[in-house]
């Protein structure tokens, strides 16, 4: 048996040939040419990226950016504790530094009659919120997905201190001085939270702005005067 692949004018040339051989087989194959002319959507394929891999990078830049925040605040949350005395407070590089356990919510912002298991249920069910969010955000919306990112690592960072003991939240930074107040003591877990609250509410203005102009005209169009 032979195989070729041939142009057409090759396989009419090999096809008036081979009348004279009647024992060979010949299998005729499209050129790449001509399965690209029949097929142009398969042509297209490898150069545009699919919806499957748009999912892979916003799951590997979720997945860099979660682990990277919790790594750090795990770790500077252990630090704090085996060097900075509980209550005093001491300043290092400009940085007010007092080691202190949060039994309430960020911040160190009390919580009166709430119970510890009461504020880790409500973490999880922030966390299922933020991953709604996460999956109906497209790649190209970065701040939104970077928000998200940042919320859901400072919650992850924080949550595991509540699980693992019922002292409270291992906060080191501050207190700060504001000149008419002492900005409270937190912890790297708390600032990714405050960081990605913001971008939440820049994007969401963003995509407020951006619909506005969209539906003016159709308001105006539908006004007889």
């Amino acid at each position: 048996m032979v195989v070729l692949r041939l142009s057409a004018a090759a396989r009419k040339r090999r096809a008036l040939k081979n009348e004279r051989r009647p024992g060979a087989v010949v299998i005729l194959r499209p050129s790449a040419a001509a399965r690209r002319a029949a097929c142009p959507d398969q042509a297209s394929v490898g150069v545009q990226p699919g919806p499957e891999r748009a999912v892979k990078r916003k799951l590997l830049f979720a997945f860099l950016t979660i682990c990277s925040i919790v790594t750090a605040d795990v770790i500077t949350k252990r630090v704090a504790e085996a060097v900075l005395p509980h209550g005093y407070p001491i300043e290092r590089l400009g940085v007010p530094l007092t080691l202190a356990y949060n039994t309430g919510v960020a911040f160190g912002l009390p919580l009166p009659g709430l119970g510890r298991w009461l504020v880790i249920a409500a973490t999880i069910f922030v966390l299922f919120v933020l991953v709604g969010i996460f999956r109906r955000t497209p790649l190209s919306d970065w701040v939104r997905l970077l928000a998200v990112q940042l919320v859901a690592a400072g919650a992850l960072g924080n949550l595991i201190d509540r699980l693992r003991w019922s002292r409270g939240v291992v906060d080191f930074i501050g207190p700060i001085d504001l000149g008419f107040m002492d900005f409270p003591i937190f912890n790297v877990a708390d600032m990714a939270i405050t960081c990605g609250a913001v971008l939440l509410a820049i994007s969401m203005l963003r995509e407020d702005k951006a619909t506005v102009p969209a539906t003016a005209p159709a308001l105006d169009s539908a006004d007889p005067n």
